[in-house]
């Protein structure tokens, strides 16, 4: 296994133009939204062959314990413990790079990095650097009650100088509902679904927010109904697009539609996106 790996990456830095460096993906948390993680990454890559996409290896681990649950009430089983196993199994596979798309998972972030041997790509870090470039000030975020009792979004944008908005208590219930009664179920996201996802989001564009983040990785399954008006930021796929350029691929030219959906054309600046590198 670790020869056929080695091999592999010497063919992958052969090639022109190909990624030569592989990522592993802490996954399962949950498996659609992993499935829809590694959806984003081959549509962001700009490649005209297989060979040009990123090598990815995926740990779906969903026995993993509830991060909200263990995040309001540090009793219930921890699951840095599950989320450290699978990136030590990624990285014994060869993965260079490792990612989790998972929002809330991200409350164990320095705690991972730390039981880690390779480089943890920061969801929130790379948020923030994506809002900070194009001057956004203000947000609204869309997640689940345990990355918003974790602060987060809260204390990133607070080192970034950007303020942060989360939904009233009732609003937060609706969230709530959409992310862990539909969408984690894939229960059909209907007019009643799609009326309350709108109105979160409307609520927090009310309060001053330019745009709303949707702060968990299974709103991103949400995220063909944005609209032009409610100007939602897809942070999976911010991540996504991270990971791809971390790994020396290409991005899309047009790779900016899936950080962005809804948006009006006028809306992108469609400046290219540059991974700040981190030391392996």
């Amino acid at each position: 296994m670790i020869k056929a790996d080695t091999d592999k990456r010497a063919a992958n830095e052969a090639r022109s133009g190909s990624a030569v460096s592989t990522l592993g993906v802490i996954g399962g948390l949950g498996p659609m939204a992993t499935a829809r993680f590694y959806e984003t990454i081959v549509q962001m890559t700009k490649a005209d062959t297989d060979q040009q996409h990123l090598s990815v290896y995926i740990s779906s681990r969903p026995d993993t314990p509830d991060r909200t649950a263990h995040i309001i009430d540090p009793q219930q089983p921890d699951p840095a413990v599950y989320m450290i196993e699978a990136g030590r199994q990624l990285i014994h596979m060869g993965a260079d790079y490792l990612a989790i798309p998972c929002v809330t998972a991200h409350h164990y972030f320095s705690r991972l990095q730390m039981a880690l041997t390779k480089p943890l790509i920061s969801l929130t870090d790379q948020t923030m650097r994506y809002l900070s470039e194009r001057n956004i000030r203000r947000i609204g975020v869309l997640a689940t009650d345990g990355t918003l009792s974790g602060r987060i979004f809260q204390d990133a944008c607070e080192t970034a100088g950007i303020q942060c908005l989360v939904p009233d208590r009732e609003t937060q219930a609706d969230v709530m509902h959409l992310i862990y009664n539909c969408l984690k179920t894939d229960r059909p996201f209907g007019v009643e679904e799609q009326t309350l996802f709108l109105r979160a989001a409307e609520k927090l564009l009310s309060q001053g927010a330019e745009c709303v983040l949707l702060g968990c990785t299974e709103l991103s399954l949400a995220s063909q109904n944005c609209q032009p008006e409610t100007h939602c930021i897809n942070v999976m796929a911010i991540l996504a697009a991270a990971c791809v350029t971390a790994c020396g691929a290409s991005l899309r030219d047009d790779y900016q539609r899936l950080i962005e959906p809804g948006w009006s054309d006028k809306a992108y600046d469609h400046r290219p996106y540059i991974f700040e590198e981190l030391a392996k």
